[in-house]
C-alpha cells in the first residue's frame, strides 16, 4: 500500500496543522517535507519515548517498505536487542496478552488504513478538533491515534514531558483522546474533571468495570467504549451507550471492515485483522482471539474474560472476571483480583484479592449475588505489589 495519509494532507491541506509539540504547530506541508527528508533503512527497529522525529522516522519506513519494529520501551534495551522480527513490509508490535508471552505481530499498513476508517465511522473527529497521543506508539492504540488523526487532518498533540494527564486534557484544548481504564482511574481519584473541549474519550485496552464506566459518565466525560487487538490493528467495536444487563457492558455491534462471531469464544477477521505472528503461518478464516464474549442481536458484544483465567472447581466452570465484577458493585471495593487456589476436595478454589474504602462483610454480600462454588473460600487485603502490577 503506497497511501499516505500526510502526503494527502500536505496536498489538500498543505497550512493545516498535523502535529503540536511544545506549543509549536508543524503544518502538513512541513510534515511531508520532514518526513521525504530521512533515510530509512529496509529494517528499522524504534526504542524511544513518542517525539515528533519518531513520528516522520515511522511515516518515513511504512513510506519506503521498511520492516518497523516499534519496542516497548519499558522493557530493558538489552533484552530487545535480542529480538528477532525478520523482514516483514509493514508494522511489528509486541502483542500484550494477558497471559501469555508477547508474539510479534505483523500489522500492514492496509490493516492500519481499514481500522482508522471503520474507527472514524464512530467517533466525530474533525479537521479542526486536537487528538491527544495518550497512549504509547508500541501500542497499536497508539498507532490507531496516528493514523485516525491524519485521515481526517486533524492536529495530533503531542504531550509536554511534564504535564500530567489531567493537566493535558485542561490545558491544550484537547477534543479527543484515548485512555486505558488505568488512566481514567487515575484521572477521577484527583478532582473532580473539567476539560471543555473533550468531545471523545475512547476507553479500552484491558478490562472495563461498570463501575468505573459509571463514575466517568456521573462527571460527565463523553465516554466511549471499545474492544480491539492488535491482531485487528485496534478496536472491534465502539459504543457511545453500551447497555448494562447482568453486570455485562454491551459495546455494540462491529465497526466497517470486520466480522465477529462468538461460540463462547470470540472470533474475528476483516480487512483489519493482521498479517500473522512472525514465524507462524498468516491467519486465514476466523481468528481465535481467546477472549470470551455473549453476542445479542440488539445490544451487540459483551465481553466476559479470558479463556486463559477460567478454572474448574469441583466439576463448576468459574470465570474470574465474572467475581470481580460482583465484588466492584459493592461501595467499598476500589480494586478486585480473583484467582484460584489448589484444594484437596475441589481440585481448586476462587479466591479474592481486594483494596477497600473501607472494611465491610463482602461474603455475605456476595451471597445475594452468586452461586455458592463462585464465592471465594479467602477474601484478603490485596497486596502492594499485585496493585502495582495492575496499574502497571
Amino acid at each position: 500500500m503506497e497511501y499516505c495519509p500526510i502526503k494527502e494532507g500536505a496536498i489538500s491541506s498543505p497550512h493545516a496543522i498535523a502535529v503540536e509539540y511544545l506549543g509549536t504547530g508543524i503544518t502538513y506541508a512541513r510534515f511531508d517535507r520532514d518526513i521525504d527528508a530521512i533515510t530509512t533503512p529496509k529494517r528499522l527497529c524504534l526504542y524511544e519515548p513518542p517525539s515528533y522525529s519518531l513520528i516522520c522516522s515511522i511515516f518515513s519506513a511504512f513510506r519506503n517498505g521498511s520492516t518497523l519494529f516499534i519496542a516497548n520501551t519499558k522493557i530493558p534495551k538489552g533484552e530487545i536487542e535480542k529480538i528477532d522480527y525478520g523482514y516483514f513490509q509493514g508494522l511489528i508490535l509486541m502483542t500484550s496478552g494477558s497471559t501469555a508471552s508477547p508474539k510479534l505481530a505483523q500489522v500492514s499498513l492496509e490493516n492500519l488504513y481499514y481500522n482508522a476508517l471503520g474507527t472514524l465511522s464512530a467517533i466525530d473527529l474533525k479537521p479542526q478538533d486536537r487528538y491527544l497521543l495518550s497512549l504509547p506508539l508500541y501500542h497499536v492504540s497508539g498507532m490507531g491515534i496516528l493514523w485516525r488523526t491524519f485521515l481526517r487532518k486533524s492536529t495530533l498533540v503531542l504531550p509536554d514531558p511534564n504535564s500530567d494527564l489531567t493537566t493535558l486534557l485542561s490545558r491544550r484544548n484537547i477534543t479527543h483522546a484515548s485512555l486505558v481504564p488505568t488512566q481514567l482511574s487515575r484521572l477521577l481519584s484527583n478532582h473532580p474533571p473539567d476539560f471543555p473541549c473533550l468531545k471523545c474519550l475512547l476507553l479500552g485496552g484491558a478490562p472495563i468495570q461498570p463501575t468505573l464506566y459509571q463514575k466517568g459518565c456521573d462527571n460527565n466525560l463523553p465516554i466511549f467504549l471499545t474492544y480491539g487487538l492488535t491482531e485487528t490493528a485496534s478496536a472491534i467495536v465502539i459504543s457511545k451507550n453500551p447497555i448494562l444487563k447482568d453486570s455485562l457492558l454491551y459495546l455494540g455491534h462491529p465497526l466497517p471492515y470486520r466480522e465477529l462471531k462468538v461460540e463462547g469464544e470470540i472470533f474475528v477477521k476483516g480487512e483489519v485483522l493482521f498479517q500473522g505472528y512472525y514465524g507462524e503461518p498468516k491467519p486465514s478464516g476466523w481468528l481465535a482471539t481467546r477472549d470470551l464474549g455473549l453476542y445479542d442481536s440488539k445490544l451487540g458484544l459483551a465481553i466476559c474474560g479470558r479463556k486463559d483465567r477460567m478454572f474448574i472447581s469441583g466439576g463448576e466452570n468459574i470465570q474470574p472476571e465474572e467475581i470481580e465484577r460482583v465484588l466492584l458493585l459493592h461501595p467499598a471495593v476500589l480494586e478486585a483480583y480473583v484467582t484460584s487456589e489448589k484444594n484437596i476436595e475441589f481440585g481448586s478454589v476462587p479466591i479474592a484479592y481486594v483494596k477497600y474504602d473501607y472494611l465491610c462483610d463482602l461474603k455475605g454480600f456476595l451471597k445475594n449475588h452468586l452461586p455458592k462454588y463462585k464465592i471465594p473460600k479467602k477474601i484478603k487485603i490485596m497486596p502492594q505489589d499485585l496493585v502495582n502490577k495492575k496499574l502497571a
